[in-house]
């Protein structure tokens, strides 16, 4: 029985499951993710004009956001939306997750990498046979 709740505990942190999304009002180049809770004479939803998140065209871009591919319509993409101040936008869906920085490049520093930890253990090495040779 033991064993069966670590596996399962093994399988839940291996295999991370991506079940929030939020949703947004999209405006431009720009989602709206505070809601009011209020609505608008025409029935749709109100929100916040402060705190947008940056829609990113390209992976290499180097403004804070979500990427493009990352974010979707809620419906047929008639759902629309209002933030205060009267911008007019759709209702999108978009993981709070995604909402990060141009992505850390480690492979063009791989070979830093590889050189530190080659250094490192040559000199640990080397270390470990002089103090072996003369004790």
């Amino acid at each position: 029985m033991r064993l069966a709740g670590i596996i399962c505990l093994f399988t839940f942190l291996l295999f991370p499951f991506n079940l929030r999304a939020n949703y947004g009002c999209n405006i431009g180049s720009y989602i709206y993710p505070n809601a009011t809770g209020g609505l608008n004479p025409s029935g749709d939803p109100y929100y916040h004009n402060n705190s947008p998140i940056t829609i990113r065209t390209w992976d290499g871009d180097t403004r804070c956001g979500i990427r493009n591919n990352k974010i979707y319509p809620r419906s047929s993409g008639d759902d629309n939306c209002q933030v205060v101040g009267g911008n007019w936008g759709v209702i999108y869906y978009f993981n709070p997750k995604d909402n990060n920085c141009v992505p850390l490049p480690l492979d063009d520093y791989a070979w830093v990498l590889i050189l530190a930890v080659g250094g490192m253990g040559y000199f640990m090495l080397r270390k470990k046979l002089i103090l072996n040779s003369t004790g």
